[in-house]
């Protein structure tokens, strides 16, 4: 069963608008993500000049149908971070939806959307009940959650010679966005 969900339409004064229709975006592959950005939940698509600004980086989720959350963290203005809604997650960085904690969100594939160009504008997304129900009733934890995996991801820069701190790095997309993050380092 899918859900229905709010969309925000940023240029009727940030008014609620709901949509009844499926979307999909121009080329017809549903890339989807949540956005949460002074507690205002949106689900909208990424667009494909996106992926393609960041074909080359192997860590970046690149399936068609990808749902992505996304959460605004007002400390880091004009920057939007897209976390994917994942299956089979089978490490720490994610918060869970399901009570086995193999599916939520995955904060070690979180992106950075520097531009709104990349966002599909006014168009609903689908994601499941159970799963919606739960990010619904997160969204500060999310925002908490995110800032702490930042945090830690900046401080397990500084001693990748600990294997668990190389793991985070390496696998992690924050790598490919540390001028956004403003991250000096020669890591």
């Amino acid at each position: 069963m899918t859900k229905k969900i709010c969309s925000y339409d940023s240029e009727q004064d940030n008014k609620k608008k709901y949509q009844t229709r499926r979307l999909k975006s121009p080329d017809n592959i549903i890339r989807t993500f949540l956005l949460i950005g002074g507690y205002k939940v949106k689900f909208c698509f990424l667009t494909n000049n996106f992926f393609e600004l960041y074909k080359d980086c192997e860590e970046i989720e690149k399936k068609n149908n990808r749902p992505y959350a996304t959460v605004c963290l007002l400390k880091y203005k004009d920057l939007y971070f897209a976390i994917p809604i994942r299956h089979h997650i089978k490490h720490q960085y994610a918060i869970f939806t399901d009570k086995e904690k193999t599916k939520g969100l995955d904060l070690s594939k979180t992106l950075i959307i520097k531009d709104l160009k990349y966002i599909i504008q006014n168009k609903t997304a689908f994601i499941s009940q159970s799963e919606y129900s739960q990010l619904i009733t997160k969204e500060a934890f999310i925002v908490s959650k995110l800032n702490s995996y930042i945090k830690k991801y900046i401080k397990a820069l500084e001693h990748q010679d600990i294997k668990k701190n190389y793991l985070l790095c390496s696998m992690s997309c924050l790598k490919y966005f540390h001028d956004e993050l403003n991250i000096k380092t020669s890591y």
